[in-house]
């Protein structure tokens, strides 16, 4: 039996969570074998929470993309197993690996307040892992540590970061760093406007002083931009269907269609929604489970 198929012979939370993610594309690589049961055991034994595992769907790149957060508190029933060992065993089930990362990871979850996740995204025959490091206050200088940890340099920080995202290759090796800073809704007014996006959030009423919202550079090792995006969380909203209407409109019908199959067959929220600049036709979506309570989104 797959990890697959003994979450969805589980209790309902655990079903829908077997469910949503034998509909993402590609959940069935064997590369990817590990993780899925990691994330399996790791939620049967009470350690994760199904609705912290999050999908997500690049816009015209088919492939595989899942977020998991190792939120403070999910520990087993003794309690006494801390939420870097999780972490860690997660991102070793995805090549991220190495004393690195141990050193990064522990020093930064040594503070309850901070919070990590991983991440994978395989596209075009290529896998990468993704570990995203997130402050409880936008502070650089608690960032620079373990920034540097992981083969970076204090430069690639905006000051007012407060949320990093490394790309590993297969090898373990970083190959991009990404910062997020939190913005502002004139600003986010301003960097949507004309967008398909500032018209989806209108169609549905949403107004963009409910929405959190950050802007993410990504850069190379040698500290280039190589894409920016912005990222707004609209869960909170509430508005349904988001997700597909998203992807029809910035055509990507398929997807759309896979969206809305998914929509039907587990109780599933939009979390977040992003465009990049200077791209009007590249998106992400993500989402996440919805049994009644706020989920743990990566650029949340």
């Amino acid at each position: 039996m797959s990890a697959l198929d003994e979450l969805t012979a589980a209790s309902r939370e655990e079903a829908d969570l077997g469910r949503m993610l034998a509909l993402v594309p590609g959940h069935d690589h064997p590369a990817l074998a590990m993780l899925l049961e990691r994330v399996a055991a790791a939620v049967r034994s009470g350690m994760l929470r199904p609705d912290h595992v999050e999908p997500s769907f690049a816009i015209h790149e088919p492939g595989l993309r899942l977020g998991i957060n190792a939120a403070p508190g999910r520990r087993d029933a003794s309690g006494s197993t801390p939420r870097e060992v999780l972490l860690l065993s997660l991102a070793a089930a995805i090549g991220v690996d190495g004393p690195r990362i141990h050193a990064a990871v522990r020093h930064w979850l040594e503070s309850p307040q901070h919070e990590a996740f991983v991440a994978v995204a395989r596209a075009s025959g290529r896998t990468r892992g993704k570990v995203y490091l997130r402050a409880a206050h936008r502070s650089r200088a608690e960032l620079v540590g373990p920034i540097a940890t992981l083969g970076g340099a204090p430069s690639e920080l905006d000051a007012r970061a407060e949320i990093l995202c490394v790309d590993f290759d297969a090898g373990g090796a970083p190959i991009a760093f990404k910062r997020y800073v939190r913005i502002e809704p004139g600003e986010l007014a301003a960097r949507l406007a004309g967008s398909s996006l500032a018209r989806l959030l209108a169609r549905h009423g949403v107004s963009r002083d409910e929405c959190i919202a950050y802007v993410s550079v990504r850069l190379d090792p040698a500290g280039a931009p190589v894409d920016e995006a912005v990222h707004v969380q609209v869960e909170r909203v509430g508005a349904r269907g988001l997700a597909h209407e998203y992807a029809r409109m910035l055509g990507d019908p398929a997807l759309a269609a896979r969206l809305e199959e998914l929509e039907r067959a587990v109780p599933i929220v939009t979390r977040v929604l992003s465009q990049f600049v200077g791209d009007p036709r590249r998106g992400h979506v993500y989402v996440g489970l919805d049994h009644g309570a706020p989920g743990q989104s990566v650029r949340q």
